[in-house]
């Protein structure tokens, strides 16, 4: 039997909400986690960053076994279906790689990737297995993204796809210790200079023999003791 219309919207109404409060926790979770280490957070240390007690949180999940596991499973989800989308948007390789990078460190989002990178190796073996598949999936769509640079001449032939992806995913991984407390513009300008020792690598382009090299610009400068004339 159908509900009336009043119930059906009272109810996905509480259901919203309810979801929400659970991101709310997921990402205090995940927050916690990078920052105290899973094995060292508790759930009172959970709760206290959402300013509750820690029986408010046994509403949401059992234990932070199963918070870890709700964390990796939402994160890996995302970023594979972002990258898809990212594929699919028929840009070029560079520009690809702009926004994965971007995507994969989005203030919304880098504290739940280091808890997929670092702490998903606490879970039962059955949570690993499953996991362990969708990072793999993760890297094939960085490979794709590599090879699809190739084929179009924006990447050198002789990459090492895989290499370079894995490469790239340890790259953001590890710098996500970084952007605690960073502005998004920040956080936005090191995904770009990411991304230029990605395409353009870190070595210098030395100039050709004889070539002048640039100055920097000069400041003028002002004579002392005059005075500025309207």
């Amino acid at each position: 039997m159908e509900l009336p219309p009043q119930v059906q919207t009272k109810s996905a109404y509480k259901q919203d909400k309810r979801d929400r409060r659970m991101q709310e926790v997921l990402d205090a979770a995940a927050h916690t986690f990078r920052l105290s280490g899973y094995e060292a957070a508790t759930m009172q240390d959970i709760a206290s960053r959402l300013g509750v007690r820690a029986t408010a949180l046994y509403h949401y999940a059992p234990s932070k076994e199963r918070l870890l596991e709700e964390i990796c499973e939402t994160v890996g989800s995302h970023y594979n279906r972002s990258l898809t989308e990212i594929l699919n948007s028929g840009t070029s390789a560079p520009e690809m790689l702009r926004r994965a990078i971007a995507m994969h460190l989005h203030p919304d989002w880098f504290n739940h990737a280091g808890a997929f990178a670092f702490s998903r190796g606490n879970l039962s073996e059955e949570a690993r297995h499953r996991l362990g598949v969708m990072a793999k999936q993760n890297l094939q769509l960085w490979t794709q993204m590599m090879r699809r640079g190739i084929r179009e001449g924006t990447l050198r032939p002789d990459l090492d796809c895989e290499l370079a992806a894995a490469s790239v995913l340890a790259m953001c991984n590890g710098i996500i210790g970084m952007l605690e407390g960073m502005a998004p513009t920040d956080i936005t300008a090191m995904c770009e200079k990411l991304t230029s020792y990605c395409v353009n690598g870190m070595q210098a382009v030395s100039e050709p023999h004889g070539a002048a090299k640039p100055q920097p610009p000069r400041l003028a400068r002002k004579s002392p003791g005059r005075a500025a004339t309207k």
